[in-house]
């Protein structure tokens, strides 16, 4: 997400950009790029609205890295709130995605 970020904000004033993530973060860049005529769009019609991703704040973010650090320290003795586990086929075909969107991006500069 930060990636997304930094690039759409170092753009070229009057580019376009298609985004495919969650829809409040879309919106909010799409707002603070307008006065530099940089235009964002949701890359999909079908908004991808995360409930989860809107309620963030400091105080649950501070306390869910409080938990990380100390499932870190002692995975067997720490259950880790909202853990989320994938089958090692879905791991593997994540992984060769996520190659080929950094090697378009590495590509790109």
């Amino acid at each position: 997400t930060e990636q997304i970020l930094n690039v759409i904000r170092a753009a070229e004033a009057g580019s376009s950009w298609a985004v495919g993530t969650e829809v409040n973060m879309v919106n909010r860049l799409k707002n603070e790029m307008a006065p530099r005529n940089i235009r964002v769009r949701l890359l999909s019609e079908t908004a991808c609205l995360c409930k989860s991703m809107s309620r963030i704040d400091p105080a649950h973010l501070a306390w869910i890295l409080d938990q990380v650090g100390e499932y870190v320290k002692a995975p067997e003795d720490v259950e880790l709130p909202n853990k989320i586990t994938v089958s090692e086929d879905i791991k593997h075909d994540a992984r060769k995605a996520l190659k080929k969107m950094l090697d378009i991006t590495a590509g790109s500069k």
